[in-house]
């Protein structure tokens, strides 16, 4: 039972990081920007003609290697799954790049219509692969690392985070392409919507998928008992 609820969650987690990645792929097509997490590796992809999903897990590792840097004290070889993890969803965007690249976008409406379902099927992808709890990215370790290592909290760290991609995001397409690329209006609204768009998912099943991968009941039912 316990090797079935684990490959039941190891299913899950890449089944979580594959809608992730196709949500990654439609911000990209919009072509109204990325989530400040996601434009880094693109400003750098658009500079060094580097395949993004390549790119995505340079970018993650340098952020792996951060977090050896300067967090040593608190890190486990458990923290070394962060990179098989970066690596798979490296090579998922490469894979939902090249499924959704016959998609013509033609006007703003069309551009802003699939960066919003962007910002949903990220929210999902993010719910399932969360849920599953088997490993985070480099990205998200060392949002939390920071966090505890500086006692701030996880969402002032992340607003810090988000915030510096953007501005290497500027400075490193300004440098290589003499433009501002992968930062638009989209991104602001990937950063503030993913947010919503989880919240309204764990409201909609996450207790339920919670209860039934660890086996706990749900708040419902604990009541009743």
């Amino acid at each position: 039972a316990c090797m079935k609820k684990w490959m039941l969650r190891l299913g899950l987690y890449v089944l979580g990081q594959f809608i992730l990645a196709l949500g990654v792929s439609l911000s990209i097509i919009s072509g109204l920007g990325v989530s400040p997490a996601s434009s880094v590796a693109l400003a750098f992809s658009l500079v060094t003609g580097v395949e993004v999903g390549n790119m995505m897990i340079l970018v993650q590792g340098v952020y792996f290697l951060l977090q050896c840097l300067f967090f040593e004290r608190e890190f486990k070889l458990l923290f070394f799954l962060q990179l098989p993890s970066a690596i798979l969803f490296g090579k998922l965007l490469t894979l939902t790049n090249l499924l959704l690249e016959g998609i013509q976008v033609s006007g703003y409406a069309m551009q802003l219509g699939i960066l919003l379902l962007s910002v949903f099927v990220v929210g999902l992808g993010l719910e399932l692969y969360m849920g599953a709890d088997v490993a985070v990215q480099p990205a998200e370790g060392l949002v939390s690392h920071g966090a505890k290592k500086w006692g701030r909290s996880v969402a002032f760290m992340k607003n810090c985070f988000d915030i510096g991609c953007v501005l290497l995001t500027v400075l490193v397409s300004w440098i290589g392409l003499g433009a501002v690329a992968g930062v638009r209006e989209g991104t602001v609204l990937c950063a503030l919507g993913a947010g919503r768009a989880i919240w309204l998912y764990h409201k909609l099943f996450g207790e339920r998928l919670s209860c039934w991968l660890y086996e706990k009941e749900t708040p419902a039912a604990a009541k009743a008992n």
